[in-house]
C-alpha cells in the first residue's frame, strides 16, 4: 500500500498567491473550508480527482481538496533495508566490541506531534526548534514579527498544514552506534604482585551516537519521536576481580 498523502504545491505567502491558486485550479473548498477563509501561511495541495464513479474510477479534478486527492507518496512505509554490524578485537589486554545498526529505503516524515502545534499551545509548551523559521505576518503573530520568506508554515493553521504530504517528508535513513564496550585487563605479573588472579576494567555505553539528523534541533533519535521520552544514553564503568 505504501504511504499516502497530499501532493504539496507550495505555501501561500500573500493574498495574490491565494487568488492565483484558486483561479488556476478552480478551487472552491479546501478541507471543507471555503476559499474565502484561506490565509497566507497555509500550505496548498494539488486537486487530483473528483467523484468516485460506479465502475471504481474517479472523475477529474473537481475544485475541492479532500481525501480523494491523496496520492501515494512512496511504495514503502517502514525501512525495508538494513544491517547490523558487530565488530571488535583484542590487543595486549585492551579489547573493543561494538554494534552499529542502520536502515533505509522507506518513507519518513516529521512526526505529527512536532508539526501540529497551535499558536495558543506555543504559549505554554515547548516546540521544536524548526518553528523559529515559521511564516508570520503581524496580523497572525502575537509578537508582531513578520517572516514571509520562512521555510515552515504558520502553526496557527495546523488544521490545514498538518496532513501527510511531501512537504513534511524527510530522509528515512537511520544509523546509530547502539553499544560499545572498551575493556582493559591488567598484566598477569602485576595482578599477582597484589595478590589476585585477575583484574579487568570495562567501560560500556548504549545508545551512544546517531549518525542521522533529519531536522534542526536533533530531536529525533534512532527510535524516538518528538514528544515521547527518548532512548537514554547510558555510560557505565565496571570492575571485575578474580581471586
Amino acid at each position: 500500500m505504501g504511504k499516502w498523502g497530499y501532493d504539496y504545491l507550495g505555501m501561500f505567502r500573500s493574498q495574490a498567491d491565494i487568488d492565483s491558486y484558486v483561479q488556476q485550479y478552480k478551487i472552491t473548498k479546501v478541507f471543507e473550508t471555503d476559499v474565502a477563509q484561506l490565509k497566507p501561511g497555509m500550505l496548498y495541495y494539488r486537486d487530483v480527482r473528483g467523484t468516485l464513479n460506479t465502475d471504481g474510477t474517479y472523475q477529474g479534478p473537481d475544485g475541492i481538496i479532500d481525501d480523494k486527492d491523496m496520492v501515494r507518496l512512496t511504495k514503502k512505509t517502514g525501512n525495508p533495508y538494513g544491517f547490523t554490524l558487530n565488530f571488535g578485537g583484542d590487543w595486549k589486554g585492551v579489547s573493543l566490541a561494538a554494534m552499529i545498526g542502520a536502515s533505509w529505503g522507506g518513507f519518513s516524515e516529521v512526526a505529527s506531534s512536532a508539526r501540529y502545534v497551535t499558536a495558543n499551545q506555543a504559549d505554554y509548551m515547548n516546540v521544536p526548534k524548526f518553528w523559529n523559521d515559521m511564516f508570520s505576518v503581524s496580523s497572525t503573530d502575537v509578537a508582531g514579527i513578520e517572516n514571509t520568506t520562512a521555510k515552515y508554515p504558520n502553526m496557527y493553521w495546523s488544521a490545514f498544514n498538518n496532513v501527510s504530504s511531501d512537504f513534511w517528508q524527510i530522509s528515512s535513513f537511520r544509523m546509530a552506534l547502539r553499544n560499545m564496550t572498551l575493556g582493559y585487563s591488567l598484566p598477569g605479573q602485576l595482578v599477582k604482585k597484589i595478590g589476585i588472579d585477575g583484574c579487568r576494567f570495562t567501560l560500556t555505553g548504549t545508545n551512544i551516537l546517531s549518525f542521522n539528523n533529519p531536522l534542526p534541533g536533533k530531536f529525533m533519535d534512532i527510535n524516538s519521536n518528538y514528544g515521547s521520552f527518548p532512548n537514554l544514553r547510558v555510560i557505565s564503568l565496571g570492575l571485575n576481580l578474580s581471586f
